[in-house]
């Protein structure tokens, strides 16, 4: 009789310590709390130094740096599940396939960054495919580690692209220097950091073979896809928030968002384990029930701290967001959860073969977060953003809970 209560924890325990979660989580959340840290302390500055135009230039070209970031081309996946994650690509392969989807992606993202932020001029629109081709790169550059089993470095890595880019644009513009070459500062700093990668690839002759390799394999369709719509979902909010509030209130929501999102390690850091081990063809069921365990205590942990700052201190919230923690603040923070709850399902699908059906349900998620936050955010404002993300996730989740167990419908081991 005692059995089904101890599986759970022995589930946990092989999570832990078999798989040494401990260790990595110690190191991935070291470096993803410094860049938090500093990307919301440069935001924080930003929303009190800057005049209201300048900061909603700013705050855009973080949206559409994120986007790109999260754009993942799904070249080096679609590799992985083409020889079991145990031969991947050369790295110079990844940056010439990442980099012409990158160009072909970048017209759509400068249409989205001059609809959300009508105030950017054409000089900075045409800075747009240099940071769709950063982030692109970095991602699958980072995809790769991942499958390598260098997570920390690879978290490391993307962290350190990322919000020291933001960083530097945000130091540059303080200082009175152009939009345009603050971004092109930042941008050129990302390149930089994928030069080292270059040093650890094959002959150009194995490159150009391991590109016409990833070219001729389609199944990239479906992890791109995938990430544009994920992508997409979670800056659609940001986006009408640019077109329709006012700068302070966008700054206050934007600083929010940011605070509550570092929920968000968890999946960070469970999510690219689960897939490398899946898609090798190991044994995942004892790690992914200790992921959810986690996630939920987790959550459980980090909703009683934002109810004792509610009742205890709420100035402090005020001081740092320009907002009082209020029930939509709540609504926001439980949206977070559901979403990390979310990505460890997405990522369990496409581990095993089912990526068509994931972007099939973030189409859906598409369509109606897209008339959620259009309507919320016309009616009600901020707190209508928040609330918006709460009946968003859920709806993804109920979306991806429609799916069979894939272990059931393809064989995969657990």
């Amino acid at each position: 009789m005692k059995a089904p209560a101890v599986a759970p924890l022995r589930d946990l325990w092989t999570g832990l310590f078999e798989h040494r979660l401990i260790g990595r989580a110690v190191l991935a959340m070291t470096v993803y709390a410094a860049a938090a840290m500093a990307s919301l302390a440069t935001v924080i500055i930003a929303r009190r130094e800057l005049p209201p135009d300048t900061l909603r230039i700013l705050l855009s070209y973080l949206v559409i740096a994120t986007i790109s970031a999260g754009l993942e081309p799904g070249t080096t996946k679609a590799a992985a599940l083409m020889n079991g994650g145990r031969e991947l690509p050369p790295v110079g392969a990844v940056l010439i396939i990442s980099t012409v989807k990158a160009i072909l992606a970048a017209a759509i993202l400068a249409l989205i960054w001059k609809l959300s932020a009508p105030g950017v001029t054409l000089r900075v629109l045409l800075l747009t495919p240099l940071i769709t081709i950063a982030g692109f790169c970095t991602t699958d550059l980072r995809v790769k580690m991942d499958l390598e089993d260098h997570h920390t470095r690879a978290i490391a890595f993307k962290q350190i692209s990322t919000v020291a880019s933001a960083i530097i644009a945000t130091l540059m513009m303080l200082c009175g220097v152009s939009a345009f070459w603050a971004i092109l500062a930042a941008s050129l700093f990302r390149f930089a950091m994928l030069a080292p990668a270059l040093h650890e690839s094959a002959a150009w002759r194995a490159v150009f073979q391991g590109a016409r390799d990833l070219v001729k394999d389609t199944r990239w369709i479906e992890f791109a896809g995938a990430s544009a719509l994920s992508a997409t979902t979670g800056s659609i909010d940001r986006l009408f928030a640019l077109h329709f509030l006012p700068a302070a209130a966008l700054g206050g929501y934007y600083v929010t968002f940011e605070i509550l999102s570092r929920f968000w390690l968890l999946p960070y850091l469970m999510v690219p384990i689960l897939f490398a081990r899946r898609v090798r063809g190991e044994a995942s069921g004892g790690f992914l029930r200790a992921a959810w365990i986690i996630t939920a205590v987790a959550a459980s942990a980090f909703m009683a701290v934002l109810v004792l700052i509610v009742i205890i201190h709420p100035p402090l919230v005020l001081a740092i967001t320009g907002r009082q923690m209020d029930g939509a603040c709540l609504g926001l923070a439980v949206a977070v959860v559901i979403s990390s709850f979310n990505q460890l399902r997405i990522a369990e699908l496409q581990a095993s073969g089912r990526g068509l059906h994931v972007m099939l349900v973030l189409c859906a998620s598409v369509v109606w977060a897209a008339l959620i936050f259009w309507l919320f955010v016309r009616h009600f404002g901020v707190a209508g953003l928040m609330w918006g993300w709460t009946l968003r996730t859920c709806l993804d989740f109920l979306g991806m809970r429609f799916f069979a167990t894939p272990r059931r419908s393809l064989g995969v081991r657990s």
